[in-house]
């Protein structure tokens, strides 16, 4: 599963990486051929041979579409069976090492696996964090509690 995992990750980057590329291969004009050329052009050996039959498979059927949520639910699967699980924590700054580790610990112990943290830099939180996990949101930013402080007043009636 890891050597599989790690293609549809380095494909999956890419693609997200590079908007171009990416509406090429989703674009529903263009040839299947014409999308596996390309591939192979970018990625040479980086893919294996099941990879390029699956996009192949997915380009013929007019699902190129689907590429990256076949990647991410694959990249979902794998970290599941390796104990793992990716937690995306929004910050108005980039964190230092020993905030990922504590983060690290917390998670970890909360959830039982190993906490893999993505940190996204937001300036538009003006302080505070907010942690996805899953379909849970943990937002303990300013900006939201300054919207619930918003939709209280609204709903009691203060204007």
């Amino acid at each position: 599963m890891e050597p599989l995992a790690e293609e549809l990750q380095t494909l999956m980057a890419t693609l997200k990486d590079h908007d171009e590329l990416r509406r090429i291969v989703e674009h529903p004009l263009i040839r299947a051929d014409a999308k596996l050329k390309l591939l192979r052009g970018v990625f040479n050996a980086a893919l294996s041979e099941p990879v390029y039959s699956l996009l192949h498979l997915l380009f013929r059927r007019k699902r190129a579409d689907y590429v990256l949520a076949i990647a991410e639910r694959y990249q979902a699967l794998a970290q599941e069976q390796r104990g793992e699980i990716s937690v995306e924590i929004e910050t108005t700054h980039p964190l230092e090492e020993s905030e990922l580790n504590a983060w690290r610990e917390r998670l970890g112990a909360a959830t039982g696996k190993k906490a893999i943290p993505v940190v996204k830099v937001n300036p538009q939180l003006i302080a505070g964090y907010r942690v996805k996990l899953g379909d849970r949101v943990l937002d303990a930013t300013l900006s939201g509690a300054l919207r619930q402080f918003d939709l209280k007043l609204k709903a009691a009636g203060a204007f």
